[in-house]
């Protein structure tokens, strides 16, 4: 059976084989043991397991995947008191240049934390209060949309558009609200219509534009900017035992009583629901605005990991024994099956009807007891390799970004001698490191153009260093007076957030500069960050 452990601030795997009844425990750092016995394949799996909302650009000049950058800043104009952005959002943070710029679009999820800082998604009743103003229909440049005068300057929609399955239309336009719904507006028939339509979680994955409201519009003050909220799941080591902790702006809730070791992997958060996926003690569990659900009857040792909400369901991906789960609404699948195959999760993604799950399989290879792991990632259930078996491997995060699929890992050498952190976008393997110092990615998160994985070097000396890579460049965030390591990263307009461990103390880095989630008086980690 297979279980995860948290050791100085690295995730790792800890695999107990049973051979002729006897029991085998086997530790990644026994390495020299582990290859005399030949008993089976340990590997690092460094990474704090959480999934995040992040969006990408689309296909054209005015699409998504544009590689449009934009503007942060906007003057705004306001109409019946609300303060509307004159451009449409391009990558995220960021406004288009004109008024009559498509802009990107992006997916329900992907639309939730978009809007630069100071800024959000309008409501519908701002929305209505934009109808109710009255407007007329021009082409601007050739694009045509509703214009809204306000006396000294104007608001025109583009006619952006839509994507749905990865094609783009362009004869109607769609503008998500923060209510599940659209502003919906189209000129195939006379009058031209423009409503708001209510939308179900079913067209979630379909891409919509989004206009941006400023923050303390009609008094709301939205999710965005400022009063972001920043949640951090990890664990906080007792005397006796391990406690699953979820910190909201610094300040720590316990989620188990102590009563076994327990860990919190990955937060997520929807609507005013806060969910944390870990373990207390053998139960994979799911912690829901800090009520415990158990996911195992506690039989066997099983891992709740990873934590993604989609429209109203809930998936979680773990472990139950040896085998990789996926629970959706609390059912169980097992993603293996062979009894001869150990598998780990680490990274579940939902878009549209695909379900999308990070981790590896390991199994034996030759005639021998050795054992090799392979990298994989399930889609709908049906695994993918992305490696071979000329070395260890293991994915540990998805994320899916228009027709893009993103994974992070790690490969080991099969003599021991290297470990680096990799990057596939759609198969296609890079490596962040050049293979001279031992390395490992933990999760990531992709922002317009902007690819940000969190993860851990360990320098000439063996001390680890926290890392952010921002497209393949590192940057550090420790400075190696103590192990470090970075675990999660979330990036919430112009704000990059990386939760992980210095030393002994549970750690938020904010745009590079530390906060202190623990007191370093026992040891703890900082395993997942979301930003709402």
């Amino acid at each position: 059976m297979t279980k995860i452990v948290r050791q100085t601030g690295v995730m790792e795997l800890e695999t107990i084989y049973k051979k002729g009844g006897e029991s085998k425990k086997l530790n990644v750092r026994d390495r020299e043991n582990f290859i005399a016995k030949k008993l089976s394949l340990l590997f690092i799996l460094s990474i704090a397991i959480t999934v995040f909302n992040s969006c990408k650009g689309n296909e054209d000049q005015q699409g998504n995947d544009s590689g449009m950058t934009g503007i942060t800043t906007n003057d705004g104009v306001v109409i019946n008191g609300v303060t509307w952005a004159t451009c449409n959002l391009a990558a995220k943070g960021n406004f288009t240049v004109s008024p009559e710029d498509y802009g990107n679009l992006y997916t329900w999820e992907e639309a939730q934390n978009a809007c630069p800082q100071g800024w959000r998604l309008p409501t519908n009743t701002e929305l209505q209060s934009l109808i109710d103003a009255g407007c007329t229909w021009i082409a601007e440049n050739g694009v045509s949309g509703p214009v809204w005068d306000s006396g000294s300057s104007t608001l025109f929609l583009p006619m952006a558009g839509y994507r749905s399955d990865g094609t783009t239309y362009r004869d109607e336009g769609n503008y998500w609200s923060s209510d599940h719904s659209m502003l919906f507006f189209t000129e195939r028939v006379t009058p031209p219509i423009i409503r708001i339509s209510s939308l179900s979680s079913a067209y979630d994955a379909m891409g919509r534009s989004i206009r941006c409201v400023k923050d303390g519009s009609s008094g709301n003050n939205g999710n965005n900017g400022s009063n972001s909220v920043v949640y951090v799941a990890g664990t906080i080591h007792s005397s006796s035992t391990t406690v699953a902790i979820l910190w909201k702006n610094g300040v720590a809730q316990k989620l188990s009583d102590g009563t076994n070791n327990a860990e919190a992997y990955s937060v997520y958060v929807s609507g005013n629901d806060v969910y944390v996926a870990g373990s207390d003690g053998k139960v994979a569990t799911l912690w829901k605005n800090g009520v415990a659900q158990k996911l195992t009857d506690g039989t066997n040792n099983a891992y709740a990991c990873s934590v993604y909400v989609y429209g109203n369901d809930v998936y979680v991906t773990g472990l139950d024994d040896a085998y990789a789960t996926l629970w959706k609404n609390g059912i169980k699948q097992k993603l293996t099956q062979d009894t001869n195959t150990d598998a780990v999760t680490s990274s579940v993604y939902v878009t549209g009807n695909n379900v999308y799950v990070a981790g590896a399989e390991a199994y034996p290879v030759g005639t021998g007891t050795g054992w090799i792991s392979i990298a994989i990632l399930w889609k709908n259930g049906v695994a993918q390799k992305l490696t071979d078996e000329t070395s260890y491997s293991i994915a540990g995060w998805v994320y899916v970004s228009g027709n893009d699929v993103y994974v992070t890992g790690n490969e080991e050498t099969l003599d021991f001698t290297t470990c680096t952190a990799k990057l596939w976008k759609n198969g296609v393997a890079k490596n962040l490191t050049d293979g001279t110092e031992w390395s490992k990615a933990g999760l990531g998160y992709v922002s317009g153009n902007d690819v940000y994985v969190a993860g851990t070097i360990y320098s000439s000396d063996t001390t680890k260093i926290a890392i952010l890579w921002k497209n393949g460049i590192a940057q550090k965030l420790s400075d190696g007076t103590n192990d470090a390591g970075a675990y999660s990263v979330y990036v919430s307009g112009n704000d990059v957030y990386v939760a992980g461990g210095d030393g002994k103390v549970a750690t938020l880095w904010k745009n590079g500069v530390p906060q202190k989630l623990s007191d370093g008086t026992n040891y703890a980690s900082a395993n997942s960050v979301f930003v709402k």
